[in-house]
């Protein structure tokens, strides 16, 4: 692996670590406060596509848009009804 790409690949999994611990502690947050928080779904979702696309920022489909932005729009609607994020 290219050592660019592992760095890359480390970076996207201490981000992914960071998420996971703020999405475990959502319990604690008040239900008026996570509307705050939705951006991280957009996060995530980024998260989630660099790791499809072999942690390469400069792929064709990471440049074209990694995900739609019907998609995006879908799931930060779906988050914040369920009041999760």
């Amino acid at each position: 692996m290219d050592p660019i790409l592992g760095l890359l690949a480390r970076e996207q999994m201490l981000m992914q670590a960071h998420l996971d611990e703020a999405r475990a502690m959502q319990q604690k947050v008040p239900k008026e406060a996570k509307a705050l928080m939705l951006p991280s779904v957009a996060c995530g979702l980024y998260l989630d596509a660099l790791q499809n696309n072999a942690f390469d920022v400069f792929s064709q489909n990471m440049l074209k848009g990694a995900y739609s932005p019907f998609w995006h729009q879908l799931q930060v609607k779906r988050h914040y009804l369920l009041g999760t994020y």
